[in-house]
């Protein structure tokens, strides 16, 4: 991304949380492996917020984000737009500032007084035995939640400020959503193909571009299609190795009966995860299906049943949805070569990676200079 966007004239800075190295979470990332991103104050990965480390620039030395890291890395994206604007070249800036994630308890104690437990509601699809670990956890989520609306609303007034809200495009999403007990999972659970990991938001500000504020698209939009569709709405060549569709069009033109498909995999089920199977999936605008290598698991109609919890999979009168789901899920899978997809240890001798005592396909805590284990690619799900 921040090597296409400097072709094109760019200024590029990343702040916060990388988490795609895989040298060591407390490591430097080296800057030849940045991704193009100049400016820098990251580090690969720490939830520690209440004193994250990072690193800056080229200094080899590790540094501390001053206070809750949310505001703190805000507050570094303002001081570095507000330098930018000064230059001529346009600005790419990524800020990642990690929360709302596990573990949740640390958020400052305002915040989680905002949040009393007796008065917090769950989803209908938490059962009976993980209600009370979903509900401390739930606390600590929603007040990291507002810890992270509040520092990002300090970037917007700052943008404002500057006076380049007209022409900013402004993305806002995550990674992985966490379960909070649904469906019995662990309330900090990812990497399932259920909506509460993976129905992410994804947020577009760009007032130049028309007058269609607050407009829903409901098509899901993969990954790989976030950068051909920011490079389409900066008007930058894609150039032709990029994975992913150009959905700046449909940005632009909002309409929430375009659907798609987006598809969704645990190539090999790691840390908690690790004792759920292998699975592909898909989602569209209605629907969720599900295999893993032994039969199809998931069919949902998402708008029907939006917590999920009368599965179709098995019932007769959805057999031709059955099939026409499942021809869909294979061929997003033809179009990656993961058609027969394989059980995780395959992928694990592929790509000669081995899982640590922890059951992750890099060792992260154990890894030093020189010494344990050092894998890439990781093995994550899309």
């Amino acid at each position: 991304m921040a090597e296409i966007f400097k072709t094109a004239g760019y200024d590029t800075g990343y702040l916060g949380k990388w988490h795609l190295d895989g040298h060591g979470r407390l490591n430097n990332v080296a800057p030849e492996r940045r991704q193009g991103f100049d400016y820098w104050k990251a580090l690969e990965c720490s939830h520690n917020y209440t004193k994250m480390p990072y690193y800056e620039n080229l200094d080899a030395q590790m540094k501390y984000w001053d206070g809750f890291s949310p505001f703190a890395i805000a507050d570094e994206a303002n001081n570095y737009m507000a330098e930018q604007t000064k230059k001529d070249n346009p600005l790419l800036l990524f800020v990642s500032i990690a929360t709302p994630h596990f573990p949740h308890n640390n958020a400052p104690q305002k915040y989680k007084d905002l949040y009393p437990k007796p008065e917090l509601t769950l989803a209908p699809n938490v059962p009976e035995e993980w209600k009370n670990a979903a509900l401390k956890e739930l606390q600590g989520y929603y007040a990291q939640c507002t810890v992270s609306d509040e520092a990002i609303g300090s970037i917007l007034n700052k943008i404002k400020e500057l006076d380049i809200w007209e022409n900013t495009i402004i993305v806002f999403s995550a990674d992985h959503g966490e379960m909070m007990g649904s469906h019995g999972a662990r309330p900090f659970a990812k990497q399932l193909a259920w909506d509460e990991s993976i129905k992410v938001p994804f947020l577009v500000s760009y007032p130049s571009i028309g007058k269609n504020r607050g407009a829903i698209i409901n098509a899901p939009i993969n990954t790989p299609d976030i950068l051909p569709s920011l490079l389409g709405l900066s008007e930058i060549d894609i150039p032709s190795t990029i994975e992913g569709q150009n959905l700046s069009s449909l940005i632009k033109s909002p309409n929430p009966e375009i659907d798609r498909t987006a598809l969704v995999m645990s190539v090999c089920p790691i840390a908690d995860e690790y004792i759920y199977q292998e699975y592909r999936a898909i989602r569209t605008k209605q629907y969720t299906y599900a295999r893993t290598l032994d039969n199809a698991t998931m069919l949902f109609d998402n708008i029907q049943d939006p917590y999920q919890m009368n599965n179709l999979i098995n019932n007769d009168n959805f057999q031709n949805l059955h099939i026409e789901l499942d021809a869909k899920l294979k061929k997003n899978l033809q179009e990656i070569g993961d058609e027969t997809f394989k059980h995780r240890d395959y992928y694990l001798k592929k790509w000669n990676l081995k899982l640590s005592d922890r059951n992750h396909a890099i060792d992260y805590f154990g890894f030093e200079e020189g010494k344990g284990v050092v894998q890439t690619p990781r093995l994550t799900h899309n």
